[in-house]
Order: C-alpha cells, then sequence, then structure tokens
C-alpha cells in the first residue's frame, strides 16, 4: 500500500525503515521515516527523548515474520502497551536512541510494508534539493596525489591529497557501534586541518557507517567543509537531520545533491561518469535501487602512472563493467576494496592483459559479518594485488598515485 493511503487508514500505526537486517543473531535496525514518526512512537512509549536527535531503534531476539532492509514497515499499535519492560535507552551512542528486547513479546511487531510514489517522497522532504549547479563536479587535481584510507574500523573514511592539501573527504564513517567517545576519537584534530584546507565532503551514500563520524561533529565543525556532495534520497530521519544540519552549517549554495539514474525495466543497471571526462578525478552515480550499496556516488582518481577506484560498498561487476574500461591499465592500479572486505556480489574484476595491480586496501575492524572475507581477498590475491587492511596495520593507510 501507497505511503498516503496507509497514513489515511491507519493514522495511529508508526512508519520505520529497515535499516539492517541480521537473521544469525536475531537483530534488526530500525529508523523512522521522519519526524512524526518518531514523535508517535515517543508518545505510545511516553519516553520524551527526541531531544537528543538519536532515533535509530535495535530490536534484539527477534524471532518473527521476516522483514527486508530498505523497505518501510508499519509497527503494530497494539505492541506498545507491552514494551516498556523490554525497552532501554542508550545515551552512549550519535545513531541508537534505544534498543528493544523482544525475547518475551509474542504480539506481531510488523505490520504490512509500505510503498512510496515519487511525489510522496518530495512531499515529505525524503528528496533533498541542493545546488544544482555541476559546476561542483569539477574538481581539478594536480599531480602529487595521495590518497589516505583511514582507521576507522568497521566504516569508510577516505581523504584524497594534493599536494599535502586534503581536497576532497569521501564518507566520514564509523562502525555502528561505536560509542562517542571513540567517534570523538576518530574525529580527533581531522576539523582543525580540514577548516585550514576547506575540503569538499562527498558521501558515497546514506548508510550510517559512512556518515556516523559526521553525526559526531559539531555544527561548529561542520563548517570545515566547502562543499558538499550527497544522494538528494534521503532515507529516514538520521539521514534528514545530518543534512539539514550541514546545509546549515555551509549553505545550501554549497550543496549538489545527486539524483540516481532512473531505473529501467529490462535495463541492468550501471555506473555513469559526471565529471568532466578529462578529469584525474572521475565521479560516477549510478542507477536507482533498493539496495543503498548499489545506488551510491563512486570515485576513481587515474593519473599517467597510476590509479585507484574508491567504491564504497558498490559491487564488483558494476566496477568492473563502468570504471576499469576508463582506466589505463598499463599503470600502476589499486583498489580500495568494496564493502570492507564484505559482500559485493559475485568477484568480476577483468583486468587487461598487461595490467599492474598494486594495492588492494581494505578498511575493516573488529566485526561481526566476517569481514574481510575470504573468497575475496583470495581472489584478488591472485589477480596480483597485495591485499592490506587497516586493522592489521592499525593504522591510516596512506599510497602516492
Amino acid at each position: 500500500m501507497y505511503y498516503y493511503y496507509y497514513n489515511k487508514y491507519y493514522p495511529q500505526d508508526v512508519l520505520v525503515v529497515i535499516e539492517e537486517v541480521n537473521w544469525k543473531e536475531n537483530y534488526i535496525i530500525f529508523d523512522f521515516l521522519d519526524s512524526e514518526e518518531f514523535l508517535k512512537f515517543d508518545t505510545f512509549l511516553e519516553i520524551q527523548h527526541l531531544e537528543s536527535k538519536t532515533s535509530m531503534v535495535k530490536i534484539v531476539n527477534y524471532s518473527q515474520k521476516r522483514v527486508r532492509e530498505n523497505t518501510i514497515y508499519a509497527i503494530n499499535k497494539e505492541v506498545f502497551s507491552n514494551l516498556n519492560d523490554s525497552i532501554e535507552i542508550i545515551e552512549d551512542s550519535y545513531l541508537f536512541g534505544y534498543t528493544i528486547n523482544l525475547s518475551q513479546n509474542s504480539i506481531p511487531f510488523f505490520l504490512q510494508s509500505v510503498s512510496f510514489n515519487i511525489e510522496e517522497k518530495f512531499n515529505i522532504g525524503a528528496i533533498a534539493r541542493g545546488n544544482l549547479s555541476t559546476n561542483f563536479l569539477d574538481i581539478k587535481l594536480k599531480d602529487n596525489i595521495e590518497v589516505n584510507v583511514r582507521d576507522v574500523g568497521q566504516g569508510n573514511w577516505n581523504e584524497i591529497i594534493n599536494d599535502k592539501i586534503v581536497k576532497v573527504v569521501y564518507d566520514v564513517g564509523a562502525p555502528m557501534n561505536a560509542s562517542k567517545s571513540i567517534v570523538r576519537g576518530y574525529i580527533g584534530n581531522k576539523t582543525i586541518e580540514y577548516s585550514q584546507n576547506k575540503p569538499i565532503l562527498v558521501l558515497s551514500h546514506w548508510d550510517k557507517d559512512h556518515y556516523h563520524s559526521l553525526i559526531g561533529m559539531t555544527n561548529l565543525e561542520l563548517q570545515c567543509f566547502s562543499s558538499f556532495i550527497c544522494p538528494s534520497f534521503l532515507p529516514n530521519i538520521t539521514s534528514r537531520i545530518l543534512f539539514s544540519r550541514i546545509v546549515s552549517a555551509i549553505g545550501i549554495n554549497n550543496v549538489l545533491t545527486i539524483h540516481n539514474l532512473p531505473k529501467l525495466r529490462g535495463i541492468p543497471p550501471i555506473l555513469d561518469l559526471i565529471s568532466p571526462p578529462n578529469n584525474k578525478l572521475k565521479i560516477f552515480n549510478s542507477t536507482e535501487n533498493k539496495d543503498r550499496n548499489k545506488s551510491g556516488i563512486v570515485l576513481a582518481i587515474v593519473t599517467s602512472k597510476s590509479s585507484i577506484i574508491m567504491p564504497a560498498d558498490c559491487h564488483y561487476e558494476l566496477i568492473s563493467n563502468f570504471i576499469l574500461p576508463l582506466i589505463n591499465h598499463t599503470n600502476l592500479h589499486s583498489l580500495i576494496v568494496p564493502h570492507h572486505g564484505g559482500k559485493a556480489g559475485l568477484y568480476n574484476y577483468n583486468l587487461s592483459p598487461g595490467s599492474n595491480p598494486n594495492l588492494a586496501l581494505i578498511s575493516v575492524g573488529k566485526n561481526r559479518y566476517g569481514h574481510p572475507m575470504a573468497h575475496y581477498t583470495n581472489s584478488l590475491t591472485l589477480d596480483g594485488f597485495k591485499v592490506i587492511s587497516t586493522q592489521d596495520l592499525t593504522n591510516d593507510i596512506l599510497i602516492q598515485l
């Protein structure tokens, strides 16, 4: 059922977005569609927690109907009468507001799924608007380029450094379970350096481990960025609050939101080069996809001597089909391994004859997902890459291009 009709017929139900499902450990993470849904949730629980702006909820001991990630569901309002003894407020997190233990609950928690049409996405503020100028995509890099893969555990945070100046920051992430002090430790003195360098901030996609440390920055610290490029679809209240904070910090005229390419029936997804083709820094847009990992902004840098692909969580097949053909395969080629070495589709990386694989860099930390997965690291090694992880080095990895 579409959002408009569901709200019309069942206005008391709370609509949430499923952020993560882990059937092996029986937990689900959800966020709220917007502030109205969050307020309804707080009202039903008789807990006034909205001021903290940490809205994500982790359900543990979940053994009910299966739900899908990145899908909107209604919460059964009847369940709230049994929740108060099973709910814990989380104070030491920039992401999570509550944990709910369903071990003693037999009432169905999630009801039916709810879908959007494009007009409804605009009406509730799920489509962000920024400055539409594509000049933001024309990022010039001189020679003497370095890429720094930051050691932020199970998160993503990359820096493009040109002549010792941080020019671009690609994601500012942290592990989802990181405490506030750990996140602040990742931030450290970076905002001081960024305030001097005024880098461009590019967000690959709106998944929590790619923007967690941004939430941990103060409004004043967010002013360290000169501009912001991000996907236009804001899937939940956490992303909308963060987007609004960044807009307030740097001004709407310094924000470019990228709309995904439309998904066409029978046409496979693509990556589309949206930056000037002769630039060293190449920026790619993705086809609309329910899986955020497949619908993000991807970066690559190509020089006469070397190249590197910064895919965030993009799948190997898309990288191979749409980025590798644009790269000089005879140069020294490195890759930041997609999705922390975790699930990124079938390993398909069609390096041409004469290519010179260099480093496969993995941003990873202690995790329950089995990252990095052996079949990916083994495949990369067989292709000639030297696989290095931040977890092994316990430090940032700086690569000279």
